[in-house]
């Protein structure tokens, strides 16, 4: 393509298609993000907006394959983390860049009835996209967040909470390491507006599976609107 290289090329397909794969950006959100990132002259910003049109186009030919029950696993954890917010759990899905920094944060955003969190951050989330299988980070909020007793606890908590909405659910007891959630898939469906007809899009945002969104605990809309 004129004026961006191979290597670059291939940069920009593969941002395109996590950052979509997320669920968490746009199409001009994301135009902006990957001329940022991979800064082109002007007269070479078609050729990013192209690129990842056909990221875009690609993967929902593929979405057109994907079983009925494909998003199940994107339900589950829905309810379970509402389950968890009852439960005085704070929960959040790609929340921050890392543990380092997400733990911390996680904390600082709880709640007095909160007495304890999960979340998975970015890393995590993409990892998750590109071989299945989540984890989940976990702690306890306020000044015994070093408790290992009461860390323990909450650890329970999630496994429990997970295993009832029906979730795959590894943890090796120590409050110290992650909850993991083998074969998890994180899937959202995405719509290019544009190539579809008013009715379809009325029928797609009317749907009852918009009942599931998550999107206050950072989970997107299950029917992502890129466009």
């Amino acid at each position: 393509m004129p004026g961006i290289d191979s290597e670059d090329i291939d940069n920009i397909k593969n941002t395109a298609q996590i950052m979509l794969q997320r669920g968490s950006v746009d199409f001009e959100e994301l135009i902006e993000y990957l001329r940022d990132s991979y800064p082109v002259e002007e007269d070479d910003v078609t050729g990013i907006t192209s690129l990842a049109e056909s990221v875009l186009y690609k993967l929902i030919s593929e979405q057109a394959e994907w079983p009925k029950d494909e998003m199940e696993d994107m339900r589950k954890l829905i309810s379970a983390f509402r389950a968890l917010e009852r439960k005085g759990v704070v929960s959040r899905a790609g929340y921050s860049c890392c543990s380092r920094c997400g733990n911390g944060e996680i904390r600082a955003e709880a709640l007095s009835q909160h007495v304890g969190y999960c979340y998975f951050h970015e890393q995590d989330l993409d990892a998750c996209i590109e071989r299945c299988g989540l984890v989940l980070r976990h702690g306890v909020t306020g000044d015994d967040f070093e408790d290992l007793k009461k860390r323990t606890e909450i650890a329970r908590i999630l496994v429990q909470t997970m295993e009832e909405v029906g979730l795959k659910v590894a943890w090796n007891q120590d409050p110290e390491k992650v909850i993991e959630l083998p074969g998890f898939k994180w899937r959202v469906r995405l719509h290019d507006g544009s190539a579809e007809s008013e009715e379809d899009q009325q029928e797609v945002r009317g749907d009852d599976r918009q009942e599931d969104e998550g999107t206050d605990l950072g989970i997107p809309q299950l029917d992502f609107y890129v466009r």
